[in-house]
């Protein structure tokens, strides 16, 4: 019988799927850790593993900041990552500018959606003076504008 690659996996090792975690459980775990409440508790209540507990609380900045920046309700039952600030509000304009389009039943391309999804996010950027700093750019790919239509 021949010896096993070290490298493979074991047969026993299931991989484990990826469990989305809406806003609304992240805000109640973050609320519930300000209240004093022990981290065992507060993962047996709402059923999440302690390490995505911890990756949580170590977020929480970033987590308040999406909340109250107004994500949509149907995207923030999908979000999983905080977006930036400048981010949430660019596209939050794009999708009114979308929807004013297609109220006066004016055509829209893709080019044209990312195009102006670029500068509006450059006019975001310049609004916010701490962004400045940051600088973080913005490549309105087709990856992005895919996600973008999901959300």
């Amino acid at each position: 019988m021949a010896p096993k690659c070290p490298g493979t996996p074991k047969e026993s090792a299931a991989k484990r799927s990826r469990k989305l975690v809406t806003i609304e459980k992240k805000l109640e775990a973050l609320d519930r850790y300000d209240r004093g409440e022990r981290t065992s508790v507060i993962v047996y209540a709402i059923g999440l593993n302690e390490s995505t507990l911890r990756t949580i609380r170590a977020n929480a900045d970033k987590i308040r900041a999406s909340s109250v920046a107004g994500t949509s309700a149907s995207s923030s039952s999908q979000c999983s990552l905080a977006r930036s600030m400048e981010m949430e509000r660019m596209e939050k304009l794009l999708a009114q500018l979308i929807q004013n389009k297609n109220k006066h039943n004016v055509p829209i391309s893709k080019a044209l959606i990312q195009a102006k999804a670029s500068s509006l996010y450059q006019n975001v950027q310049d609004e916010n003076e701490e962004a400045k700093d940051k600088a973080k750019t913005f490549n309105a790919s087709s990856g992005w504008f895919s996600r973008f239509k999901k959300r």
